[in-house]
């Protein structure tokens, strides 16, 4: 019998999905735990991930970008999920509920902080770099994208959770790739 790797079928899951994934150390502090550049270019193979993940001892991580297919995360900090809300109604009254419904619909993991990672790809338009939505009065960031080769931790079930009640935030498989 073998033994369940959670990290691996995630791994795979994204792989198979069109996204580039890299090992992390598993230290908590999201470094790389391979020279991690040339995965911004170019998809690990699946023999690459099986070597990095078939043993326990790496998280994951996903990177941004054209590699993974447009792959474009937005991170509301857990500072700022009672603002939920706010945000989804301002969203709404400048004409951005449809973007904000795609969005908070898809892949949506919780973040270490509390918060949520909405995943989205991006149609026909390029990645912009990472950038910074929202700060708090004291210059704390509230929300900010991680883009064109920028990684993001990402956790395997359970931690893929809907993001809020009454958000229909769905926790949900990243979609296939058509």
């Amino acid at each position: 019998m073998t033994t369940p790797n959670p990290i691996l079928d995630t791994a795979l899951e994204l792989h198979d999905a069109g996204y580039s994934v890299l090992p992390i150390r598993a230290d908590g502090t999201k470094s790389p735990a391979v020279a991690w550049k040339p995965y911004t270019q170019q998809r690990a193979t699946l023999a690459q991930v099986h070597a990095w993940f078939d043993q326990p001892g790496y998280d994951l991580a996903v990177v941004q970008g054209a590699v993974s297919g447009g792959a474009e995360l937005t991170e509301l900090e857990g500072r700022a999920v009672s603002e939920l809300a706010t945000l989804r109604a301002l969203a709404v009254d400048t004409g951005l509920g449809d973007l904000w419904s795609r969005i908070v619909t898809g892949w949506t993991e919780t973040s270490p902080s509390g918060g949520f990672h909405f995943h989205a790809r991006l149609d026909g338009a390029p990645v912009p770099g990472n950038t910074k939505l929202a700060k708090a009065e004291d210059r704390l960031v509230l929300a900010e994208t991680r883009g064109e080769g920028a990684t993001s931790s990402s956790p395997p079930p359970p931690t893929t959770t809907p993001a809020a009640p009454g958000c229909a935030c769905p926790a949900a498989p990243p979609p296939p790739r058509s």
